[in-house]
């Protein structure tokens, strides 16, 4: 059985609730869903080495606020 996303929507925690096809609805948490994201480009960071235990990162101002939903719109097959 292939099942697809049925409906998108934001919680008022804001976590995206997806209705699926076989009738299961699942709050996902912002983290979750990049955590899992297959494009190329959150592959390719997941898949670097962590840095030393002893560097300093600097973050850039967008890095620091946490992540959230500002806009939906369903595109491909995974995104």
């Amino acid at each position: 059985m292939n099942v697809s996303p049925e409906k998108l929507s934001l919680t008022p925690a804001g976590q995206l609730l997806i209705r699926w096809s076989d009738g299961v609805s699942r709050d996902y948490r912002v983290r979750e869903l990049r955590d899992h994201c297959p494009c190329a480009t959150c592959r390719e960071k997941r898949s670097q080495p962590p840095p030393p235990p002893t560097s300093l990162n600097v973050l850039s101002a967008a890095e620091t606020r946490p992540l959230t939903i500002a806009e939906m719109t369903p595109v491909g097959n995974y995104a």
